[in-house]
């Protein structure tokens, strides 16, 4: 078990000594970033609602459009908590479109 210990010690001083300090200029690993470089990533445009609705598909392309949305309020008049909302989905086939909204509201 001293022997042990005597080994650990040891290692804790060699790797204190080794020297693996380096210049602070903010790069973790001295030469990595200049042997690999990231590429470029495009900046992707958000679909909007309207884009997915009035897509038509070209010659050739397969397309597939989906966008689902819904919504939840209440709100207290004269002492009555009334609440409402509402679920939309819209689908694009690229030859077809569908929309269906269903709404609600207290005492409908």
């Amino acid at each position: 078990m001293a022997f042990t210990k005597f080994l650990f010690v040891i290692t804790l001083i060699t790797i204190a000594s080794a020297g693996f300090v380096w210049e602070d200029d903010d790069d973790l690993f001295p030469g990595f970033s200049d042997t690999f470089k990231m590429p470029e990533i495009p900046e992707i445009k958000s679909l909007e609602f309207d884009d997915i609705k009035t897509h038509v598909a070209g010659d050739n392309e397969q397309y597939t459009g989906e966008s689902k949305s819904s919504y939840s309020s209440s709100s207290t008049v004269n002492g009555k908590t009334v609440s409402s909302g509402g679920v939309s989905e819209l689908t694009n086939d690229g030859k077809a479109v569908e929309e269906k909204v269903m709404e609600y509201k207290d005492g409908d």
